[in-house]
């Protein structure tokens, strides 16, 4: 076997030994089955537990048991038990299951690099996050979570930060329709970020639009609730992101009238998605030579043949 030849793979080798040691005789089955699997190969999981069944590892019964385990609410012990006992994890991937709960201890996993609870029923995380100091993604796509704790700011190495609801039931509102988050000022700190959206700009005003100039490694960023007052600070900002590739700007009202006057660019802009009054059409847009998404909504522009 590669992790008996290769010298380089013996840690490897003692962690997954405490994995399989302390399973149960017909799981220590189950999990060597991964072995016929290659390298990244995507392993599905019906397929896995079919194949489980074929060779007789697990009974019909014990599949129904089970990955429902994995589609009810998870207890509140299961949660504090993981993270208190496995502080070596790296990986936390709760998408599309029903966790409901984030434990104060969540800080303890401090070796943990991705978290993904996207599609679940968080509602509130814990501000022991901010001792996560290696998180390189946050995955907060369609949760409850509105509001980030401001120890968030101490996650310099966060590079990824997807953080909305989309209200997919009741009346469609062009700028209703999408729930961004709230953040506290200082995420100037957060110099490694790539992606974040969507930012509610009206809760820590212009001190945090202007922070915004600092996180000049941002490719992807969407901002909400946008006022009038914010556009100078909010253009000086985004020509600091010569990275930016993609921008989604939404007005707090239908009727709000936004200057987005900038002086130039991000030369590499290939989304630009405006949800806001715009008495004329921005003179850099035409200018943007990599361009290939352009939406404009609630704009008073004339159209111009």
């Amino acid at each position: 076997m590669e992790l008996e030849r290769n010298v380089h793979l013996t840690d490897l080798m003692k962690i997954l030994s405490l994995s399989y040691d302390d399973l149960p005789y017909h799981l220590k089955s189950c999990m060597l089955y991964f072995g016929i699997y290659l390298e990244d190969y995507t392993i599905k999981r019906k397929r896995l537990t079919r194949q489980w069944m074929a060779e007789g590892f697990v009974k019909n019964e014990e599949i129904n048991h089970w990955r429902k385990l994995l589609k009810s609410e998870l207890p509140e012990h299961f949660m504090d038990g993981l993270s208190s006992k496995f502080k070596l994890l790296k990986v936390l991937d709760f998408d599309n299951s029903l966790l409901n709960y984030i434990p104060d201890n969540l800080g303890n996993l401090f070796h943990l690099r991705y978290l993904n609870l996207s599609h679940t029923k968080v509602k509130v995380l814990p501000k022991s996050i901010g001792m996560l100091i290696n998180l390189e993604t946050l995955d907060l796509r369609q949760t409850k979570v509105h509001e980030l704790p401001k120890e968030i700011n101490k996650l310099t190495k966060l590079r990824l930060l997807p953080a909305y609801y989309r209200k997919y039931e009741g009346h469609y509102s062009m700028l209703n329709f999408t729930d961004g988050v709230k953040m506290q000022k200082g995420i100037e700190c957060l110099i490694s970020l790539q992606k974040l959206y969507f930012l509610e700009a009206d809760h820590s005003g212009i001190d945090l639009i202007q922070e915004l100039k600092m996180l000049k490694q941002l490719r992807k960023l969407g901002i909400k609730h946008v006022r009038q007052q914010y556009g100078h600070a909010l253009c000086a900002a985004i020509q600091e992101m010569k990275h930016l590739e993609s921008l989604n700007i939404d007005a707090i009202a239908t009727d709000e009238i936004l200057d987005l006057d900038l002086v130039s660019a991000a030369p590499h802009l290939r989304v630009l998605n405006l949800k806001c009054r715009l008495t004329k059409l921005p003179k850099w847009i035409p200018n943007l030579k990599y361009l290939v998404k352009l939406r404009l909504g609630k704009t008073s522009i004339p159209w111009i043949c």
